[in-house]
């Protein structure tokens, strides 16, 4: 006998005899969990159970919520396979009516699964991290919330009216014209543990990722485009002037456009004026003994606020291999078959927000220290252009999440606690790392670029630091000529 087409009958395929599908009565979701946990052994083939799951999804679509629930349970008590299981829980996450039940059912999910994408959306929504209106209007295209204004009074002098701006020696918003000074933001305790990832400001990836910009609200911003080499700036309410940090061109802000970009989450305000950043410069010239002769043309030293996301990313590692193992004093080893896993968990893990990226801002996002942030303040971009985000949060998302499970890949070592790895065998099961949270920020650079030889090469400084990272023409035999005179 055969399932008939919509799975509620067997069908005698020789004489039409029919029999209705024995449905068996329905357990709770805490009991099918029970059985699941006692069922040993007794697997069905895998095609029959994706001929189940079939027809439970049928049975589904056409009303026949009975049916569908004892297939899927069926699916779960009998299989052998996590993906199938996978599915049938979330089938029967689909059509519980209980959510304490439909939480039960997707944490099954994740339980095999953590990052299994559609189980973390349903339990965002469950929590009320989503809401559903959100979801509404992304799959129906409707006009977003109207934007919120980004309000600018504050970087006007309460004393003389005039525009006041950042000062990185000080640490304050400090008026020119009659130098009084303002507090622009108060230091937060970063220690604090939220809801999301580690630390604070962190905000919530699965809401983010499932709504294109999770509950945040754009606000109007003022934008301008560098003619000279198309770079985006996001501009201060008091900005007057800017000098592109990149091609050295100088522009009024008359023209700046405003329009409705996602704010940061958190700044580094700047720590360097640019009397201290100019003496970074020379004393790397020094380290690479260039003179001033060497040196046909300078450009101005700019200041400029870069964009970076940071992810909070986290999962259990699980791995099979060989590792080393015998008696240290003897020196006697031999290689023997081992798994196990491991939980690991990566903070602030960065990733330009730029598409124009280059060796040496990669270099330079390593040196910040993410324990200074601040919440964002528009009143910190006063007189100090930031470069608008061009790379999306899913793409970031993607490159960190890809660069980390290769860097697993590449160098396993520190999976094994003090067994010695034989790490050509060892081979990786990265599917349970997940994004818990992410942040976007702005970090204080500033750029300058020397013309030398008819070629210009270029210099960052980390505004928070003082590090520099930068180009010059000498070469690797250059370097080791001077590693060996000391």
């Amino acid at each position: 006998m055969v399932f008939s087409g919509d799975g509620s009958q067997m069908l005698c395929e020789h004489c039409g005899f029919t029999r209705p599908v024995e449905i068996k009565k329905k357990e709770s979701i805490q009991e099918l969990i029970t059985l699941r946990r006692m069922v040993s052994g007794s697997r069905i083939p895998e095609n029959s159970m994706r001929s189940m799951l079939n027809l439970g999804t049928g049975a589904f679509n056409d009303g026949k919520i009975p049916v569908a629930r004892s297939y899927f349970e069926q699916v779960i008590l009998k299989t052998g396979d996590h993906e199938e299981e996978m599915e049938a829980w979330l089938g029967l996450a689909t059509l519980v009516e209980d959510p304490a039940e439909k939480r039960l059912c997707l944490e099954a999910v994740l339980a095999i699964n953590p990052a299994n994408g559609p189980a973390r959306k349903e339990l965002a929504l469950l929590d009320g991290r989503i809401d559903p209106q959100l979801l509404e209007k992304n799959s129906s295209a409707a006009a977003p919330d109207a934007p919120v204004t980004a309000h600018s009074k504050q970087m006007t002098c309460p004393q003389c009216t005039g525009a006041m701006r950042f000062e990185p020696e000080q640490q304050l918003m400090v008026c020119p014209f009659c130098h009084h000074t303002e507090d622009a933001s108060a230091k937060i305790n970063l220690q604090k543990d939220e809801q999301f990832g580690q630390g604070a400001l962190e905000q919530d990836f699965d809401a983010a990722i499932h709504t294109v910009r999770g509950d945040a609200r754009p606000v109007q911003m003022r934008l301008m485009q560098c003619q000279g080499c198309g770079t985006e700036f996001v501009l201060g309410a008091a900005t007057l002037s800017v000098t592109c940090p990149y091609c050295s061109s100088v522009y009024v802000t008359e023209a700046a456009e405003t329009i409705e970009l996602i704010p940061p989450q958190g700044v580094i305000p700047f720590a360097l004026t640019q009397d201290d950043a100019k003496q970074a410069v020379v004393r790397w010239f020094k380290e690479r003994r260039i003179t001033r002769q060497d040196i046909s043309r300078v450009s101005p030293m700019s200041g400029m606020y870069i964009p970076v996301w940071t992810f909070d990313i986290g999962g259990e590692v699980q791995w099979h291999g060989k590792v080393m193992r015998g008696d240290q004093r003897s020196g006697q080893f031999k290689s023997v078959p081992a798994f196990n896993s491991k939980y690991i968990f990566f903070n602030d893990y960065a990733v330009v927000a730029m598409s124009h990226q280059n060796a040496l801002i990669h270099e330079l996002i390593k040196g910040y220290d993410f324990d200074q942030i601040v919440p964002y303040d528009p009143r910190l971009l006063a007189d100090w252009p930031a470069e608008r985000y061009t790379v999306a949060l899913s793409d970031a998302s993607n490159q960190a999440r890809s660069r980390i499970t290769k860097q697993i890949r590449r160098l396993p070592h520190g999976l094994a606690g003090g067994d010695k790895l034989d790490e050509k065998s060892i081979r990786c099961d990265t599917r349970s790392i997940i994004i818990e949270s992410y942040k976007l920020l702005l970090l204080p650079v500033w750029t300058f670029h020397y013309l030398r030889k008819d070629r210009q090469f270029d210099l960052l400084i980390n505004g928070q630091t003082g590090e520099v990272d930068g180009q010059d023409d000498k070469g690797m035999v250059a370097k080791l000529k001077r590693w060996f005179k000391g």
